[in-house]
């Protein structure tokens, strides 16, 4: 009798270890998009600030059928135009992304490696068909001159 109640209740518990690892799949394979991140694109033009977790980008933009016009200022925050004085390997890029949040495409927009100073950017990009808007994401490295300097890298991804 004692081991069929024990039965029953490791039957349950992996059940329960199961379920619960399926929605855990299921929420982490989500690859869209946080929606205030957003930049719709359905104008044929326009412009506005987008703010990340460690720069703000100054942008514009035309849209042309299937082409981006995009171009802007990439703007360092206070905590690392203060605390760090060289910026290595800083990539941006643009992720193209559907009416419903699904991610058509990525194209890298720049790269860089200096100070921080404001970097200006303007290229143009080809957009998949059904795009009605795009996020940018990011990352990079900031270091500290001397023997003792610290280094600390910094990104923000949209996908998750």
């Amino acid at each position: 009798m004692k081991s069929r109640s024990s039965f029953g209740i490791v039957a349950i518990f992996s059940l329960f270890l199961f379920l619960s690892g399926c929605q855990t799949a299921s929420l982490t394979s989500r690859a869209a998009p946080a929606p205030e991140e957003r930049v719709q694109i359905m104008q044929a033009q326009n412009s506005g600030v987008w703010k990340g977790k460690d720069i703000w980008v100054d942008y514009k933009y035309s849209r042309e059928d299937r082409t981006l016009m995009l171009s802007g200022v990439v703007n360092f925050g206070n905590h690392l135009v203060r605390g760090f004085e060289i910026m290595s390997d800083f990539r941006m890029r643009v992720i193209f992304i559907d009416e419903n949040g699904r991610i058509l495409g990525t194209s890298g927009l720049l790269a860089d490696r200096g100070d921080f100073s404001p970097i200006s950017f303007k290229k143009k990009l080809a957009i998949p068909a059904s795009t009605a808007s795009f996020v940018f994401d990011y990352d990079g490295n900031a270091l500290e001159i001397g023997p003792d300097g610290a280094s600390m890298a910094f990104w923000q991804y949209a996908i998750y």
